[in-house]
């Protein structure tokens, strides 16, 4: 089982939310996900890096996102998540 991956950042851009989190040992992938406060978690990506710009955030929202570890078929999790998350507000 890999670690849960620390969040460390979000930031917002005309390109869209970047978020960024610390290396977790173990992990294979990342899977990124994004909630508003009436919705549950959904999926907005998945990579190997420490970092996913989210480019279709919509201006007046505001997002929460997390992030989870995934096996390198992107079809198992393999670490917890941090339930609360990062605040994005896109403006």
């Amino acid at each position: 089982m890999a670690a849960t991956p620390a969040l460390s950042g979000v930031t917002v851009s005309d390109g869209g939310v970047t978020v960024t989190w610390k290396a977790a040992t173990g992990a294979e992938k990342y899977r990124v996900y994004r909630r508003t406060s009436d919705s549950s978690w959904t999926k907005v990506g998945v990579t190997t890096s420490t970092s996913y710009t989210d480019t279709t955030a919509k201006a007046g929202t505001t997002y929460y996102y997390t992030v989870r570890c995934v096996n390198s078929a992107n079809n198992q999790f393999t670490s917890g998540y941090n339930t609360t998350g990062l605040t994005a507000e896109v403006k």
